[in-house]
């Protein structure tokens, strides 16, 4: 049968995966990296939003099709994770870098600054923009 005309599977199952674990959501198959995997999009959860896992068909011990509603049920009940807490390492807040030193016009650090906040090259500019605006082009 030609794979161009073959159907392509779209179902909501309960999938086993190898390593006693279990999901479920709306199943379909894709490629990826030139290889097919099956693509598991597990519905919100009132304490998980939803997500997509893919998994190699090898990895794949048995899958039930069941309904939409059964799929979204087992769902809630499995609690299956997209990533397991104790995976991640503990993440530090970026450091906040203090930016006062900068002038406001040109962002460069600058040690002497105006009272206006800009680098005495940015007020020299401004302050000549001043003069010039205030000149009314008579001698």
């Amino acid at each position: 049968m030609n794979e161009k005309n073959a159907a392509q599977f779209d179902c909501w199952c309960v999938v086993e995966i190898f390593g006693h674990q279990r999901v479920a959501g709306r199943v379909t198959e894709t490629t990826v990296a030139g290889g097919p995997f099956l693509r598991v999009d597990v519905p919100e959860t009132s304490d998980t939003p939803a997500y997509t896992r893919y998994y190699s068909p090898q990895a794949v011990y048995s899958f039930a099709p069941v309904t939409e509603e059964v799929a979204r049920g087992l769902a809630e009940a499995i609690r299956a994770r997209p990533v397991q807490v104790y995976e991640l390492p503990k993440l530090r807040a970026p450091a906040v870098e203090d930016r006062s030193d900068c002038c406001r016009r040109c962002h460069r650090r600058t040690v002497d600054q105006t009272e206006t906040g800009l680098c005495l090259d940015c007020a020299d500019q401004e302050e000549d923009h001043e003069y010039d605006s205030h000149d009314d082009g008579e001698d």
